[in-house]
This record gives C-alpha cells, structure tokens and sequence, in this order.
C-alpha cells in the first residue's frame, strides 16, 4: 500500500512534536513527584512504544506511538 510522502514524514515529525510538548510539562511535574519516578515512568513507556512501533501495521498507529515515544523522551 502506498502512501504520499506527506504522511510518512509525520512519523518522524511527531516525536518531535511529542518531545516539544514534554518540555512544557514534565520538567514541572518532576519537581513536583520527583525525578526518580519521572525517569521509571518515560523509560518503561519508551520501552512499550517501541515494541507496540516493531508490531504496527497500521500509519496512524505508527504516528501516535511515536508522538507518545516524544512525549516520553
């Protein structure tokens, strides 16, 4: 199945708008829960966006999980 460049772009942009949106809110919360929970949280989610990345079949689910994957860097 082929798809415009457009779409497939936004695999790469969307962990950049992910890691853009965390800057605005995770320093704040790990100053108020901690750092050591912070980094627990981000790393067992990477961990599970890239295994749920290595079984996408579908572009939108590739888009999300790497938005998250940003979000979670």
């Amino acid at each position: 199945m082929c798809v415009s460049s457009f779409k497939v772009g936004l695999i790469g942009s969307a962990l950049f708008i992910g890691w853009t949106a965390s800057c605005l809110l995770i320093p704040w919360y790990s100053d108020q829960v901690g750092r050591k929970w912070i980094f627990v949280v981000c790393c067992v989610g990477m961990a599970a966006c890239h295994v749920g990345l290595l079984f996408s079949t579908s572009l939108g689910l590739s888009i999300a999980l790497m938005a998250i994957a940003g979000f979670l860097n």
